[in-house]
């Protein structure tokens, strides 16, 4: 319920925090998936995620393409996942 309701209220702040949710997850339990398909749900509106790319970086101080280049081990990982939010 509250997921719903932090869409309704605020959707690319809601989004932004489940990208570090997912980063997080990648970092400590090897999560790639986590952070795939919520990449994946975010980046089919350009619009909403230059949105998210905007309030991630204001919410946790760091670019979110610097963010992921600093936690993805991976060179086509990182590339897949670069090109997803379009930087």
């Amino acid at each position: 319920m509250l997921h719903i309701i932090n869409g309704a209220v605020d959707k690319p702040l809601r989004d932004a925090k489940l990208l570090e949710q997912a980063i997080t997850a990648l970092v400590e339990q090897g999560r790639e998936d986590l952070l795939i398909s919520r990449m994946v749900r975010v980046h089919w509106d350009p619009y909403h995620m230059d949105r998210v790319k905007k309030i991630y970086k204001k919410k946790f101080k760091v670019d979110l393409s610097g963010r992921l280049k600093g936690v993805v081990v991976d060179g086509d990982f990182e590339k897949f996942l670069l090109r997803m939010i379009r930087d």
